[in-house]
């Protein structure tokens, strides 16, 4: 029996919006389903990085300080990651090879992807403020990440938010 829907989420957290995406993740980790796999990339910025650019707003400390980057996939309620260390969340080819190892590691008839960042308008979709530069995946670049992995892995996107 193969799993019906496999669902990976591409979460940025590597720039202002890390509680956000974290708390994203906390919910995921709880996820229960026979019928759904999910693959779950993430990054987190460190909080106090976080609390200079958003200086006016309450950034609560959690007690998981973890930063860098981890993939988890979550089968039936049991959940297994990896930690990737430091990676550029905003760079095509990181996205490239999450949606890849997604698509290679599931069965699922039907597939969705989940991009959570911070974007820039017209510029860029994601960002990451985690190296000595900040850095935008631009529109298009995001767009053939997703397709070149959907083409050499040979599978079709069934939703995409």
């Amino acid at each position: 029996m193969y799993e019906e829907f496999m669902c990976p989420f591409y979460l940025d957290g590597n720039n202002e919006i890390e509680p956000e995406i974290y708390s994203a993740l906390e919910l995921l980790l709880q996820f229960k389903s026979k019928e759904v796999d999910l693959f779950i990339e993430v990054g987190r910025e460190n909080r106090e990085f976080v609390k200079v650019i958003r200086p006016l707003e309450n950034i609560c400390d959690v007690k998981d300080k973890w930063t860098g980057v981890r993939r988890y996939n979550i089968k039936d309620g049991v959940v297994n990651h990896i930690d990737l260390g430091k990676r550029n969340m905003a760079h095509p080819k990181e996205l490239y090879e999450f949606i890849c190892w997604g698509l290679k590691n599931s069965k699922a008839k039907y597939n969705a992807l989940v991009i959570a960042s911070h974007g820039f308008s017209f510029v860029g979709g994601i960002t990451d403020f985690t190296f000595d530069v900040p850095y935008v995946m631009p529109i298009e670049d995001m767009c053939y990440s997703i397709n070149k992995a959907l083409l050499d892995c040979r599978k079709r996107l069934d939703l995409f938010f």
